[in-house]
């Protein structure tokens, strides 16, 4: 398909009234997009994460509970990151795109491998898809690894899934009952987070 406006520009995406929503939140360190299956979450998730690849430096990682339920995303990564000139590195688990901004993609079955991720510097933004599938300290640890000392990149949590699930109540506590487009400041790290509904 190709834009009205410019006929040599391919559009390879295209947000849904709620995902611009979710795309929009820009500066706000933590958002969840929670809801249904179809809302497409999982694309969208993939599109925020590749927003801030213009940078050398860039370095973004996604992640999924297993590593079966990661190859699936994996899979769907393809059909976007490929089209924006990204090579990906399968010994790796990492696209690299043609600015040498990185994604890498990671998954977290036990509480322990949270620790793989010490050291590390996420500065363009770590990613959960389908976070009712994560301990809540697994979620909460990986923010001491998002940090910039590029001030381009602008650091970001974000996480999708639906509203079912193991780890269902802590998320619940965290986004949920806060109330829809209720931005919230973290009274211990001053940190905002915003809950916006999938449908």
């Amino acid at each position: 398909m190709r834009s009205e406006k410019n006929p040599n520009t391919k559009i390879i995406w295209k947000p849904t009234k709620k995902q611009l929503e979710f795309l929009k939140a820009g500066s706000i360190f933590e958002v969840a997009y929670l809801g249904g299956a179809g809302s497409g979450k999982s694309s969208v998730l993939l599109i925020d994460a590749c927003r801030q690849m213009n940078e050398p430096d860039a370095k973004a990682v996604i992640f999924r509970r297993t590593t079966k339920e990661l190859q699936q995303l994996i899979d769907y990564s393809q059909q976007i990151y490929r089209k924006l000139g990204a090579t990906y590195l399968a010994q790796k688990a990492v696209w690299q795109f043609p600015s040498g901004g990185k994604i890498f993609f990671s998954h977290m079955e036990s509480p322990q491998d949270k620790h793989q991720h010490d050291g590390q510097e996420y500065n363009a933004g770590i990613y959960f898809d389908e976070i009712t599938h994560f301990q809540e300290d697994m979620y909460l640890y990986l923010h001491t690894r998002c940090r910039s000392t590029n001030p381009k990149l602008i650091p970001r949590v974000r996480c999708t899934g639906t509203p079912v699930g193991k780890h269902l109540d802590w998320v619940r506590k965290r986004f949920i009952d806060n109330g829809a487009y209720n931005i919230l400041k973290d009274k211990d790290t001053d940190l905002s987070r915003l809950y916006i509904p999938a449908t």
